[in-house]
């Protein structure tokens, strides 16, 4: 009778452990608004029924700390609402204790009214969980960062960072990935088809340099053609911190500069070059090379050359006009002379001017 006793007691104790640490059970989320329908530019939020309100496209919440081991609701619901009852889209989902999340609200509310995926992908409403998330990096001198394709126009994309390699390999509208590590810096990471990495669709800055200790979630967002999808946004590059933090990272078109001082005219022994009426290199000595530069692609760059030290680009003894394509790289040589009638001509060509 006495151990009868004990083992009720014992159980009885057990399932009120039991009960006890499922409804004490945590999981940490973070939620990203990231649908680009524009009838969801601002939208509230309900988590079993707590509301937050006036959420906008492209920010996120910070983590918060939510019920696991059970179904909790993720509702949805136009900005101004009154209530749950007021969702337009509900998620349940499950947790699992001491985890932690990224919840990405995505997609449109009525697919009919959008351009369809090329790949036929759904493209309504959805909210993508992913779990494993870091609040801080594993090596607190880098910049570790994942990433969230949510382009619902997109086919299967790459993404580069210029340099230093293919950072997310075959990502289509809805995948995710896992961490990636840089040392903290400014780079050009560009968007290319899947396996055609020479055709740059999108290039963005991402400067990393105030990033380092972090982990960060990178997302697309927006829509590749904005016209066939209720002039909506374009396509964009976010960064989100622990803290809720939005970066958006901007575009931009670059390529790669060389340039080589190969003039031998003993006047411009040394030369400043500008761009823009800016100088970018000043006493360029002769027989003497940069490294590789990064410069703006895509749009005329009014280079000009000057003896060295010059007062301004008024000093300047000839201009050239230049349009470098995105992502390409280039070597420009300084050669020629000042007054080729100073000098012996060639044999073939005359005299060479600068």
């Amino acid at each position: 009778m006495k151990n009868s006793l004990l083992i009720s007691v014992a159980l009885l104790f057990c399932t009120a452990l039991l009960s006890f640490n499922e409804a004490n059970a945590q999981a940490s989320l973070q939620i990203i608004h990231n649908s680009a329908d524009p009838t969801l530019a601002a939208l509230d939020l309900y988590i079993d029924g707590s509301a937050t309100s006036n959420v906008y496209y492209s920010t996120a919440t910070g983590y918060k700390s939510v019920s696991a081991g059970v179904t909790i609701n993720i509702g949805v619901a136009y900005a101004g609402s009154g209530s749950v009852n007021d969702t337009i889209k509900n998620f349940p989902v499950v947790l699992n204790n001491n985890e932690t999340y990224i919840a990405m609200i995505c997609g449109v509310v009525n697919p009919l009214n959008f351009a369809a995926n090329p790949q036929a992908l759904q493209t309504s409403l959805q909210l993508i969980l992913k779990s494993g998330v870091r609040k801080s990096p594993t090596d607190p001198s880098k910049t570790e960062f994942m990433f969230f394709q949510g382009v619902t126009d997109f086919d299967s994309k790459d993404v580069l960072a210029r340099l230093n390699g293919n950072q997310f390999n075959d990502k289509s509208y809805g995948d995710t990935s896992g961490y990636n590590t840089l040392t903290p810096a400014d780079f050009t990471f560009d968007i290319t088809p899947f396996n055609d990495n020479f055709q740059l669709q999108y290039t963005f800055d991402v400067d990393f340099s105030a990033y380092t200790g972090y982990a960060l979630a990178l997302f697309t967002s927006g829509f590749d053609n904005p016209s066939a999808n209720q002039n909506g946004p374009g396509v964009a590059l976010f960064g989100v911190d622990s803290n809720g933090s939005v970066v958006q990272f901007s575009s931009t078109l670059r390529a790669r500069f060389q340039a080589i001082h190969n003039c031998a005219d003993p006047l411009l022994d040394s030369i400043d070059i500008y761009m823009f009426g800016v100088p970018v290199l000043s006493d360029f000595k002769f027989r003497t090379a940069t490294t590789f530069l990064d410069v703006p692609a895509g749009v005329p760059l009014k280079i000009g050359v000057a003896p060295g030290n010059s007062l301004s680009e008024a000093d300047t003894i000839k201009s050239f006009n230049l349009i470098f394509q995105n992502g390409k790289t280039y070597v420009g040589f300084a050669s020629g002379l000042v007054n080729p009638g100073l000098f012996a001509p060639n044999p073939k060509i005359g005299r060479a001017h600068v």
